[in-house]
């Protein structure tokens, strides 16, 4: 019973200090004649290891004979521009559709660090009507509510071989950002199985699938990261 009740208490433990990290939202202004580049800024973005979720809501003038509506979108990065949203066959007359996509926490990232904590972007649509038959009251195509939104994880690694024979040890790396001042590693199937050093090696004796999870402690808190198999 008392083995019970103290797991019972870390599982709450975990899940309280879990929430502490940054959650990253921002909305930005309506948007308007959007038929050429606009360019636009998530500003205080917070560095972040884990992905994105980009939103909208687009509207375009449509008339038939004159092809399909199409919106994209781009993040800036140290690749150049980076397509995270396309939406197209947008067939619906001046009417706001929404679009929403993951944006990889790879593109995330390195738009965050190019910018230096302010994401550029770049949005256009495409309006298939005459010019000046759009639609009323409103400078189309235009897009609606761009809000960005994630949370700011810190926990990373990295390892050279995620598939080993049995009995050969790993090298896992820290990539983890916001300097942590603890680490928690778990490895089940391995030896150890856990360790709190920063960049551990580790020996599976037996075949088989292994999750890895790495709990790290930053100024925003304890972030947990779990990479299975």
């Amino acid at each position: 019973m008392l083995r019970t009740f103290l797991s019972l208490l870390t599982g709450i433990a975990l899940t309280v200090t879990a929430v502490a990290q940054t959650t990253y939202t921002q909305t930005l202004p309506l948007m308007q004649n959007v038929y050429s580049s606009t360019y636009f800024d998530f500003t205080g973005a917070p560095p972040t290891t884990g992905p994105g979720e980009l939103s909208c809501q687009w509207l375009a003038c449509w008339m038939s004979g004159f092809g399909g509506n199409q919106i994209w979108i781009y993040f800036e990065t140290s690749n150049g521009w980076e397509e995270v949203l396309y939406q197209g066959g947008n067939a619906l007359e001046c009417t706001y559709v929404p679009a929403s996509t993951t944006v990889s926490s790879t593109i995330l990232s390195d738009a965050i660090t190019f910018g230096g904590g302010t994401i550029h972007g770049r949005v256009n649509a495409t309006d298939n009507c005459v010019a000046g038959w759009g639609c009323s009251g409103s400078s189309d195509p235009n897009v609606s509510g761009l809000t960005l939104t994630y949370t700011a994880h810190a926990a990373n690694f990295t390892t050279a071989d995620a598939s080993v024979c049995p009995g050969t040890t790993i090298q896992f790396t820290d990539a983890s950002i916001n300097t942590p001042s603890t680490y928690e590693w778990l490895f089940p199937g391995g030896i150890p199985a856990s360790s709190t050093s920063q960049n551990p090696v580790v020996q599976y004796p037996t075949s088989g699938n292994w999750n890895v999870t790495l709990i790290v402690e930053t100024i925003d808190g304890i972030d947990t990261l779990v990479r299975p198999n």
